[in-house]
């Protein structure tokens, strides 16, 4: 995203493409053999169908705060991760991940590294940008791990997992979908990247050296375009005044096929009822969500 980029450019400044999914890149490789350990501090919600379970999980690094949501039954049902955007936390996206499993899904929604409840200090320079390339690793990592608990889950269909990213969520999601193969479908929301060539124009020559393998290991435009055979749906407003159309673009072009694209008369938070509808239609479709409706729960806008 161009404003991300330029926060990466301030931390320098202030100092001084194609292929094929590969699960085993050596950038986002972990321990699979390392127990999940979940644990359940127990229900987040009462009298409603859909159990609103607070947990954490091994997410490698640290442990992850995350919401499970099930619907009632035994499954196997399909899943979905939601990852939020900058500044938020598993709380952004639990109402949207509520009407999915109201449609009888699995939902997990994931606070990422990016939270304020879990943020660093990156400080300035090459040091920084190294601590910022660490974070986005780590927070790839966390939505692999987190994949691995769904699989975990005897309600959970394993051949049958989405994923559900917003604004620096989406931009997760991008490097997510070239390097994890359980996940069948993309939703993208309000995600824009710009290329690491644009960026490097920012850096000072003696820092390039330096700086280029850390922007490519994290590069979005790159890891989008291995996400096949992975389903992509991209989201975007027309209005949003975050995100550059141009940025935006620039990653929905980078995506591989099969992938479908909505542009919405809305701003970055695309809070608009046809949006949110699109989106729990085509996960209902590519992950095959066949209900029925949870009797006394929410399915959408």
């Amino acid at each position: 995203m161009r404003h991300a980029l330029a926060c990466l450019a301030v931390l320098i400044l202030t100092a001084c493409g194609g292929g094929s999914k590969d699960a085993s890149d050596p950038v986002y490789a972990y321990d699979q053999d390392e127990p999940i350990a979940e644990q359940d501090a127990g229900l987040a919600n009462s009298d409603y169908p859909v159990k609103i379970h607070d947990i954490s999980f091994d997410g490698g690094a640290e442990r992850v705060p995350a919401f499970l949501l099930l619907p009632p039954g035994e499954g196997p049902y399909p899943a979905v991760i939601y990852l939020h955007g900058q500044g938020g936390d598993r709380l952004e996206m639990l109402y949207t991940a509520s009407w999915l499993a109201g449609r009888r899904a699995v939902a997990l929604t994931v606070e990422s590294p990016y939270s304020p409840n879990r943020e660093i200090e990156l400080g300035p320079g090459v040091e920084g940008l190294r601590k910022e390339r660490n974070r986005t690793v780590q927070s790839v990592v966390e939505l692999r791990r987190a994949v691995d608990l769904l699989q975990s889950l005897p309600q959970v269909d394993d051949d049958k997992i989405g994923f559900v990213g917003y604004s620096a969520g989406a931009r997760t999601g991008a490097i997510l979908a070239g390097v994890e193969p359980r996940i069948k479908a993309f939703v993208l929301m309000s995600g824009g990247e710009d290329s690491v060539d644009e960026f490097m124009t920012l850096v000072q020559p003696e820092q390039r050296d330096e700086v280029r393998p850390l922007l490519e290991d994290t590069d979005g435009l790159k890891y989008i375009a291995r996400a096949s055979p992975s389903k992509l749906f991209f989201q975007a407003g027309r209005q949003d005044s975050v995100v550059p159309k141009d940025a935006l673009e620039t990653l929905i072009r980078a995506g591989s096929e099969p992938k479908k694209v909505g542009w919405y008369d809305a701003g970055h938070d695309l809070a608009v009822p046809k949006a949110q509808r699109d989106q729990l239609d085509w996960l209902a479709e590519v992950l095959e969500i066949e209900g029925p409706p949870v009797e006394g729960a929410e399915t959408g806008p």
